[in-house]
């Protein structure tokens, strides 16, 4: 994932408490790549649920690129902010441990 998807509109999947047994899904926006290397997601706007409790490990689609750029690992309720993993730093990871 690059800097150049600032703004790009994602949703999110998850399980949050009382959810359906097909899971909700959250709509947001990425942001900058924070220090630990995953990418901030911000709510995309005022009216749809956001990314909480029972998201993380959960895909993010990115709707302009129509495909996973990652997966949720972190959401700040008070702070109304997510973060992702990003895919290709996931395939890295898994990469490792197979060499």
């Amino acid at each position: 994932m690059a800097a150049d998807l600032w703004s790009h509109p994602i949703r999110a999947w998850g399980f949050p408490d009382g959810s359906t047994e097909r899971g909700l899904s959250s709509n947001g926006e990425l942001r900058d790549r924070l220090t630990n290397g995953t990418f901030q997601i911000n709510p995309a706007d005022d009216h749809s649920p956001f990314i909480g409790k029972g998201y993380s490990g959960g895909p993010v689609w990115d709707d302009a690129l129509g495909g996973v750029v990652g997966i949720v690992v972190q959401a700040q309720a008070q702070l109304n902010v997510a973060a992702c993993l990003p895919a290709a730093a996931r395939r890295g990871s898994a990469s490792d441990r197979t060499h």
